[in-house]
């Protein structure tokens, strides 16, 4: 048996074009896949979403793939990696950044800038009101400066019990930046609570006026100044505050299986959110769930057929008219055809109607002139619900110009080339059709007296016997399965 070469070629121009096509389009399809996320009312739909999302990235390569003719399965498969890593960097940070405008700015918008900062703990008078006198301000924060932060997290060490560690666990827990055990011990216990997206040092008198009459998110974004942070082009440009935010949300936990479960907190209870392990399993879950069946459906359209001296791909015949009648037994059935394909023209040609009767289906790929061409063998059962389920026997096995021409006369379809030379012989085919399964997959024979007595050569009459011509070593069918069930 010789089976389909599938080219090795690889193409880079046709896996730059599948990776560019994915990536625009899954980043564009991002935005409708999380909105429909945070509004979906179950868990299971959204497993759903990513399948379909996954299907249509498939569609995309799909349509390339046999527009540019890339038959190349790895440049495809390479092709999709790199697509489907580009938009998912980019649905995370498009995801983080959501999450912030809901988790963080919001939540900044009902905060007092100056409760949140500290102005009202380290820069108020003996009566706890905020400072307003310049010179007193510019003196408390040269004291504030003095201060290593080391001798503060020593100070309150009942509070901190594994020093600095203690500290920077606490401080990026509570509060929306982050900060690392160096910077702690390089700084001022100023430059740690007071840090530039909080105050400017040339206006502290201001800062504290504004702050006390502002929330935080006003005071930061609008009166500071600071550039929000957690965007889309901020976070793929600074992976490490990227994964931490990542990771900060799955501490936190944003996912539920509850009813109208949804990304972000406001709608999640801590009693069922997903958090930790279980979280990391459901989001790379999810990234499978939408890149596999991408993959895959990619891979599949490069593997078909392409004829390399017409620069095409093979054309498609898939017609009910090229179905056989099973043998009794079938334990044998796919080695027999691996060893020989010419066993199928032992079978009886079939006329598919309703009903669940099994058959043999045949799926021919061939070039325009059918000197080139390959055959897919399926075995179609039905199950209790009666629906199809297909098993391939053998897959894109090349056969013969004059087997092709053997194939549709035992099928009793016609032959869609000249057989002029090759040697088939040409007595006219029988008028009957064979009969047809009912539901049972029974077969009642034509009526004789209704039948046309017509010249058929000896090569192509069926009986336990007597083979179809071309069986190698002229077997029976029984004699072959015989074989191959010993």
């Amino acid at each position: 048996m010789v089976q389909y070469y599938k080219s090795k070629i690889f193409m880079p121009i046709g896996m730059i074009l599948i990776a560019a096509a994915v990536a625009v389009i899954g980043s564009l399809l991002s935005f409708i896949y999380l909105k429909i996320n945070q509004v979906c009312p179950s868990a299971y739909l959204c497993i759903v979403c990513a399948v379909l999302f996954g299907t249509a990235l498939g569609g995309v390569a799909y349509v390339l793939i046999k527009l540019f003719k890339i038959r190349s399965v790895a440049s495809a498969v390479v092709g999709m990696i790199i697509g489907c890593l580009i938009f998912t960097v980019f649905k995370w940070a498009l995801y983080v950044q959501w999450d912030c405008e809901d988790n963080i700015y919001n939540s900044m918008k009902s905060v007092n800038a100056a409760s949140y900062i500290g102005f009202n703990i380290d820069f108020t008078d003996e009566d706890g009101n905020l400072l307003t006198n310049e010179a007193e301000i510019n003196e408390t924060v040269a004291i504030l400066k003095s201060i290593p932060m080391t001798n503060y997290i020593e100070y309150y060490s009942a509070d901190f019990p594994e020093g600095v560690d203690s500290f920077v666990e606490w401080y990026n827990k509570n509060f929306y930046d982050s900060i690392t055990a160096k910077q702690v011990k390089e700084s001022s216990y100023f430059d740690i609570f007071y840090p530039p997206e909080f105050i400017d040092e040339d206006n502290v008198a201001g800062c504290i006026k504004a702050a006390s009459e502002m929330n935080l998110y006003e005071y930061v974004y609008d009166y500071i100044g600071v550039k929000k942070a957690y965007t889309v082009s901020y976070l793929v440009t600074h992976p490490s505050e990227f994964w931490q935010q990542i990771k900060n949300i799955n501490k936190d936990g944003r996912w539920s299986l509850s009813a109208n479960h949804s990304y972000t907190s406001s709608s999640t209870s801590n009693l069922d959110e997903f958090k930790g392990i279980e979280l990391w399993i459901v989001w790379i879950g999810e990234i499978f769930l939408i890149c596999v069946p991408a993959i895959v459906i990619a891979a599949r359209r490069a593997g078909k057929p392409f004829i390399e001296s017409e620069k095409k791909w093979a054309k498609v015949i898939e017609s009910d008219g090229l179905a056989l009648t099973p043998p009794t037994f079938t334990a044998g059935m796919q080695n027999a055809i691996k060893s020989d394909p010419e066993v199928l023209l032992t079978y009886e040609p079939m006329v598919i109607t309703s009903g669940r009767a099994p058959r043999i289906r045949l799926e021919l790929y061939h070039s325009t002139d059918y000197t080139e061409c390959y055959l897919t063998v399926k075995y179609r059962s039905f199950n209790k619900k009666n629906h199809p389920q297909d098993k391939t026997l053998v897959k894109y096995i090349k056969v013969s110009i004059l087997y092709v021409a053997k194939l549709f006369k035992h099928c009793r379809q016609h032959i869609p080339f000249s057989t002029a030379g090759l040697g088939l012989e040409s007595d006219s085919m029988p008028t009957t059709q064979p009969a047809p399964a009912n539901a049972y997959g029974n077969y009642t024979a034509p009526n004789p007296a209704n039948t046309e007595t017509v010249s058929v050569p000896d090569a192509y009459t069926t009986s336990s016997a007597q083979p179809a011509s071309g069986l190698k070593d002229e077997k029976s069918q029984q004699d072959v399965f015989n074989e191959f069930n010993k």
